[in-house]
């Protein structure tokens, strides 16, 4: 969740040198649509395994269905050997499986996965694979959306897909470097289209990219005009489920009592509902688009985000509070087609228009008003954006003076070289969403672990930290740390300001973040907001400074950044503020370069030293 560092896991291996784990030497989607909407879709896949790295993952194939909306057939599964022997797969190898969220959620969940296990699969097999997914009902009624796009893990030599419709089924059809269209109808009433999709290299995943489905060569299909029509239909669907039950206003009453502002009333009811009602993670294009009842869920005690939003919805409305489900895509995928494509979300929270709040009670760590980082700035369908009509907002941005984290850290350096201290960290706004994540989910038993490892063995660690599901007040913990033998002395010499101790976001993972050389695609743009961070360091009272890092200055359209160090007696004390400022959520290529020389810059002064003797 936590958005920084902002270039985690940077791949600094060279794309030319790059070699992709497999080869998809064929892959063929055919549609056959109803007029109802209803439809049938098979696949053909014929994959080599080129490298060890992919011989476990395709080894082993899992395909996922609902057991309600659809029928799934495996028609032909083999491998072939790289001496050219053909080695069926076993119909004992086929089977089906729960998913994990079925165990959570037995009472909503319908989804289960076929899994395909290949035989003999080394480096040179080839896979291959033909499957039949049957659409018996669509999320939408009368609603048959197709969005096929090149896989982005393994090189593509050959890929097609084919649709064939009733002629009395209006679709728009929308493509992005595919080779193709609408060919010779294959028989009354029918019509039909073909698109290939030229070969294709695969490339290494870029840090923080925006999702394939952004930036990849595509074909869609969609019978809706406008994603009004979306809206609408969700709102039919929904809406009943959120009624203010005898037992929801009781238990609204109950959360409210005491309470007389509105805000304050919505804010308490958006917490009970982040803390009791268990979060499963079914994905709306997966999990289907129609909610349980209020009463269902707080039965149950649990559901996935709609049923959040349901559950939400109930209780505001109990206590007079509009509120609307809000569709969104929770992810690193920003692009809403211009073609209807319900996929394009995959997850829902709420908007309460009377206070102008967006709110997602599904992790349970964020406080009223504040978003998570995969959700801020993305354009959404609000269900109810007014007179009960549905349209599109775009989420608010994080500010720097609403997003904010202020690290205070005091330390003594003794004669022996030790630096013993503590770190003060405060942060509010989406600064606080990765450190309540970690909290929240870390027993207090293991805190003293989680201190010793981010100390990285140089010396020893503890973390205090308060409740990090109260919302009352800003995240706030204290980091205390020993780091024996960590300055050499006696001088001359040189030291870094010690950066304290953090369980997430500092100003040095912004400046470690631009390590990659360069970048093809947009990428999310490093949280914007406001650090702070003061370092104060009690010197021995025979060490003399000789000299401190310059003061600096960096004003960029990206933010700014100021450093500067004062001494005063055996005292040290360096501050460092780093603004981020973007306007969007998203970053592209060329500027990209420009933050990564800011990044370098904040970089430079942040391993700036002190001189002593």
């Amino acid at each position: 969740m936590n958005r920084l560092p902002w270039m985690v896991g940077a791949m600094l291996t060279s794309p030319l040198v790059w070699a992709a784990p497999a080869t998809q030497l064929e892959l063929v989607s055919n549609y056959t649509v109803n007029a109802d909407a209803t439809h049938i879709e098979e696949q053909f896949s014929r994959t080599r395994v080129d490298e060890p790295a992919a011989v476990r993952g395709m080894g082993q194939v899992s395909l996922r269905y609902s057991t309600s909306l659809q029928t799934l057939e495996v028609l032909e599964a083999y491998t072939t050997t790289k001496d050219g022997q053909r080695i069926d797969v076993a119909p004992d190898k086929i089977f089906e499986q729960q998913l994990p969220q079925s165990s959570g959620a037995p009472m909503f969940y319908d989804h289960k996965v076929k899994v395909v296990v290949f035989p003999q699969v080394e480096v040179g097999s080839v896979i291959t694979l033909r499957h039949r997914l049957t659409n018996l009902k669509p999320n939408f009624p009368g609603l048959f959306t197709m969005w096929e796009v090149p896989p982005s893990g393994p090189d593509v030599e050959k890929m097609s897909v084919t649709l064939t419709a009733p002629s009395s089924l209006a679709l728009h059809i929308d493509t992005r470097e595919a080779t193709g269209g609408e060919v010779a109808s294959p028989g009354p009433g029918l019509r039909k289209w073909e698109w290939s999709f030229a070969p294709r290299k695969a490339r290494p995943p870029e840090p923080r990219q925006v999702s394939n489905r952004d930036v990849a060569p595509y074909v869609m299909a969609s019978s809706a005009a406008v994603y009004e029509e979306i809206g609408a239909t969700y709102a039919q669907n929904a809406g009943p489920k959120a009624q203010a039950t005898p037992a929801v206003r009781k238990l609204a009453d109950e959360i409210t009592k005491g309470i007389k502002d509105k805000r304050a009333q919505a804010a308490a009811l958006y917490e009970w509902v982040g803390k009791n009602i268990r979060y499963v993670s079914i994905q709306l294009e997966q999990g289907g688009y129609i909610p349980h009842s209020a009463d269902e869920i707080l039965e149950a005690r649990y559901g996935d985000c709609k049923d959040h939003v349901v559950m939400l919805e109930a209780l505001l409305a109990a206590k007079k509070i509009r509120s609307s489900a809000v569709l969104v895509h929770a992810g690193d995928a920003y692009f809403i087609p211009k073609i209807v494509q319900p996929s394009a979300f995959n997850h829902a929270i709420t908007w309460l228009p009377e206070l102008d709040v967006f709110v997602d009670s599904t992790p349970g760590i964020m406080p009223f008003g504040s978003l998570t980082p995969t959700e801020v700035g993305k354009q959404v369908l609000v269900i109810d954006a007014g007179k009960g009509k549905p349209g599109f907002r775009t989420l608010p941005l994080p500010t720097p003076a609403g997003d904010w984290l202020t690290a205070r850290s005091e330390f003594t350096l003794t004669e022996d070289g030790t630096l013993d201290g503590k770190t003060a960290v405060e942060s509010g706004g989406i600064y606080q969403a990765g450190d309540r994540a970690i909290f929240a989910n870390t027993p207090a038993d293991r805190l003293p672990q989680l201190a010793n490892r981010l100390v990285g063995g140089r010396g020893t660690g503890s973390i205090e930290v308060g409740d990090a599901r109260d919302f009352s007040k800003p995240l706030a913990y204290t980091f205390a740390m020993n780091l024996p033998a960590n300055v050499q002395l006696p001088g001359p010499g040189a030291m870094a300001v010690p950066s304290g101790g953090r369980v997430g976001n500092s100003i040095a993972a912004f400046a470690g973040g631009g390590v990659a050389l360069e970048r093809e695609h947009p990428f999310g743009c490093p949280s914007p907001g406001k650090q702070t961070e003061i370092t104060s360091i009690k010197l021995p009272a025979n060490l003399k400074v000789a000299a401190l890092p310059k003061p600096l200055k960096l004003v960029t359209p990206f933010g700014s950044y100021e450093a500067s160090y004062e001494q005063s007696g055996i005292n040290v004390v360096a501050t460092r503020v780093l603004t981020l400022d973007y306007g969007k959520p998203t970053c592209t290529p060329a500027e990209y370069q420009q933050i990564r020389i800011f990044a370098q810059s904040v970089g430079q002064d942040l391993r700036a030293q002190i001189a002593y003797q």
